[in-house]
């Protein structure tokens, strides 16, 4: 995996990380541009929907990972399995 930053006990890309911080800072102007008129409200899902994604592409990682650990424990076993056969095969 790329560049990756722990807070806590998550994991973020810097990728994620710039979003956020991007989208938070120009959250923060639009509100004191704006102020509190119906603009707001768009801006706020604008915000909302960038966290969706960045949740999203966290979660995806997190199981990516997981399946990556599967797919090797799967590769040792079977390279044991085909190691055993090939010695059974030569004892033959």
């Amino acid at each position: 995996m790329g560049n990756v930053a722990t807070i806590g006990k998550v994991k973020f890309d810097v990728g994620s990380i710039v979003i956020i911080v991007v989208t938070f800072v120009l959250f923060v102007v639009s509100v004191f541009l704006t102020g509190l008129k119906k603009e707001l409200l768009l801006e706020i899902g604008v915000f909302l929907v960038s966290v969706k994604l960045i949740q999203q592409s966290y979660k995806i990682t997190v199981k990516e990972e997981a399946l990556q650990a599967k797919l090797t424990e799967m590769s040792a076993l079977l390279e044991r399995i085909e190691s055993r056969v090939a010695r059974a095969g030569t004892q033959s």
